[in-house]
């Protein structure tokens, strides 16, 4: 049973956490009385508090703020996870991923095209963005999209892609991250119980072939730094042997992966 305080913006402290490999779109923050849950035509259920326009905007008040950070870093892996986004920015341009399918723009700040977030898999029709709720009107600002980032990274929920100096402060906050709703030791796990299911130990596959769909590869479409981390594990752990592939040239024309 949570423990609940509410403050005057109106959002409900908890004192919960979600581990990021069970996140899902069926977890659903606490929310003031009279709001529901709303359904997107992708089939994502997002939460009440999604339609809570105070949810939009950092609170001033610390403890308000954690809670609602909390919140919110719950809900951008839930709603990655169920889309199979891997990276979600602010202030740039499209952010490829491992096989570059492509990137949709997702409104955050004042302006439009100042957020994008990368698209992969298959759920891509009627997707809704995270960042803006267009019902009520509201949509997350720059400052506060860096703040949430900033909590992904220190949870270990996230890496950073591309981080800026700021001028007043003189740190580095992230622009893009990359998404952990799996973490590198999970995707390394479900890999290789596909490699072991399909009968592939002992076989050469290619990066490409890792990453590709037509495969049926679990990680298909996964960036290839997360790609990287997870086959690092299986390294470590005797599964795999990463090496090089020569051409007739004698030029290396790419990477190629043995599991054992």
């Amino acid at each position: 049973m949570l423990a609940t305080n509410t403050h005057s913006s109106g959002l409900t402290t908890a004192q919960t956490s979600t581990p990021t490999s069970q996140v899902n779109s069926s977890t659903h923050p606490t929310a003031p009385s009279g709001l529901s849950a709303w359904t997107s035509s992708s089939g994502y259920v997002f939460p009440p508090i999604w339609s809570f326009p105070p949810f939009f905007t950092q609170q001033p008040n610390p403890e308000t703020c954690q809670h609602q950070t909390n919140l919110w870093t719950n809900l951008i892996l839930s709603w990655a996870r169920f889309h199979r986004v891997f990276e979600i920015a602010v202030d740039g341009g499209s952010i490829s991923t491992g096989t570059s399918i492509g990137a949709e723009l997702n409104g955050v700040g004042e302006n439009a095209g100042v957020g994008t977030a990368t698209r992969t898999g298959t759920r891509t029709g009627g997707r809704v963005g995270v960042w803006e709720n267009e019902r009520i009107k509201r949509k997350v600002g720059r400052d506060f999209a860096r703040v949430l980032m900033d909590a992904l990274v220190r949870n270990g929920q996230a890496s950073v892609i591309s981080p800026v100096q700021t001028s007043k402060t003189s740190r580095e906050h992230p622009t893009a991250v990359l998404l952990y709703w799996l973490k590198p030791d999970e995707w390394a796990s479900i890999l290789y119980s596909w490699i072991v299911a399909t009968g592939q130990t002992k076989s050469i596959l290619t990066f490409y072939d890792l990453q590709s769909s037509e495969t049926g590869s679990p990680v298909h479409d996964l960036p290839l730094p997360l790609l990287r981390s997870a086959l690092q594990i299986l390294i470590k752990q005797n599964k795999a042997q990463v090496f090089k592939s020569t051409g007739e040239d004698g030029e290396t024309d790419g990477e190629g992966v043995k599991f054992v």
